[in-house]
């Protein structure tokens, strides 16, 4: 009987674990592959899982005017049941986008479409966008409860926030969302990113923290969208020590392009 107990609980095992590994691959294989091409701007992002399976989320959603929304988003929890809440948010995010022109409705409309799901499983989604428009350094945020997107400001070289957010996907049912209005400037960069980022701690129990991400900012915006964010987790891990992967990290970077001949 214990031999027999012992095979049974190894074939549950290794079936689990393939089914654990086929989970890491759907859920690797729907984010980005690459970044989206938008004129007039340099995009880049990356997501790391604290565990196989996690839950946030990055994307390049393409909306019904050809404009595009750059979003990041943190299902609460990293394990299968927030990894399987993402994917659905992400097929019902990809169908909302392409049937309408307003990044603000599109997530009043996620709100909407998911609210029954996220409280019958108990989970909710944060979420921060920004629309981008070919050619048109006139940019959207749409924040969802999320931590507030940074912007790097290169005329002045400073880093500030963009202030502005509405509640939390799957907290309360008929959410409205307004759009910040932002008009960059050539070497501008915005930074999406989620709390795994901030708040990763190292030996000590310190936290990463906003103002490390902003000084990380500062100093690699001027390289590009994917030396933003490569810094920033290359960072994360070397703070985090070889305890880490605490959370989920995701990063995503928008740079608007200097306009030729100009360094900035």
């Amino acid at each position: 009987a214990s031999m027999l107990g012992a095979v049974l609980g190894a074939r549950q095992t290794a079936e689990l674990g393939k089914e654990m590994r086929m989970a890491q691959t759907i859920q690797s294989q729907i984010l980005p592959a690459r970044p989206a091409v938008v004129p007039g701007f340099d995009l880049a992002g990356s997501c790391r899982n604290s565990g196989a399976v996690g839950g946030d989320y990055f994307d390049y959603v393409p909306m019904a005017d050809g404009r595009t929304l750059a979003v990041v988003a943190d299902v609460s929890g990293h394990n299968l049941a927030s990894g399987m809440v993402m994917v659905g948010a992400r097929a019902t995010l990809r169908t909302l986008a392409g049937a309408h022109t307003c990044g603000a409705r599109v997530f009043e409309a996620l709100a909407q479409g998911m609210f029954d799901d996220l409280t019958r499983t108990e989970r909710f989604i944060t979420a921060a966008g920004i629309v981008l428009r070919p050619q048109d350094l006139a940019v959207d945020v749409i924040n969802a409860g999320h931590a507030e997107v940074m912007h790097y400001v290169a005329r002045e070289r400073t880093v500030r926030t963009v202030v502005g957010a509405g509640p939390i996907l799957g907290f309360v049912p008929g959410a409205r969302y307004e759009a910040q209005s932002l008009v960059l400037e050539p070497g501008d960069c915005l930074l999406l990113y989620t709390d795994g980022v901030t708040e990763s701690t190292n030996g000590e129990g310190e936290m990463f923290g906003e103002d490390r991400l902003a000084e990380i900012l500062g100093q690699t915006a001027k390289f590009g969208a994917r030396a933003v964010v490569d810094a920033v987790l290359s960072a994360v891990r070397q703070f985090e020590g070889p305890q880490g992967r605490g959370d989920d990290v995701t990063v995503v970077a928008v740079r608007a392009m200097p306009r030729q001949g100009v360094g900035l």
